[in-house]
């Protein structure tokens, strides 16, 4: 049985971090209208049987560099192990080049399991249980609605 006390600790440290871009390559995204606001109804899944947690949180670097090519790649501090980029970063911001370190700072995202309840723009996708990429914003929605009856008073994260 899941112990809703462990998801909500969970929650509350994935929450820690502040920083996301949007990329939906592969991951289930709703269609967005002109204002580039996308709306659908969709339920997080409870983690699979070997999984501990239902949401995964990692991170990224993406940013181009001074020949024009990008550099796109996970970050190894996903995995709790060191970064050559967020290492030279930290140089950076710490000496020479503030706004460098920050265009080429380590982004999050969380993944989930959803099942797409709704989603009028693309019908075609309800029913269906899909990988769902998602940042703080959503995240910080979720936090409000697991703890609203707890008492807490839960809100946005800092951006």
């Amino acid at each position: 049985m899941y112990n809703l006390e462990t998801l909500k600790a969970k929650v509350n440290a994935l929450a820690e971090t502040k920083t996301v871009v949007k990329d939906s390559e592969g991951y289930y995204q709703p269609s967005t209208e002109e204002t580039g606001i996308g709306t659908a109804l969709v339920r997080l899944l409870p983690p699979l049987r070997e999984e501990e947690f239902p949401v995964v949180q990692i991170y990224n670097h993406a940013f181009q560099g001074p020949s024009g090519s990008w550099f796109v790649d996970n970050c190894p501090t996903t995995l709790n192990l060191s970064c050559p980029v967020c290492e030279a970063n930290s140089a950076l911001w710490n000496g020479p080049n503030k706004k460098l370190a920050s265009l080429r700072k380590r982004k999050m995202y969380y993944i989930s399991n959803v099942l797409v309840v709704l989603d009028a723009k693309q019908p075609e996708n309800e029913g269906k249980v899909l990988l769902f990429k998602y940042g703080v914003t959503i995240m910080d929605k979720i936090r409000v609605r697991l703890f609203w009856n707890d008492g807490q008073v839960v809100t946005e994260s800092a951006r």
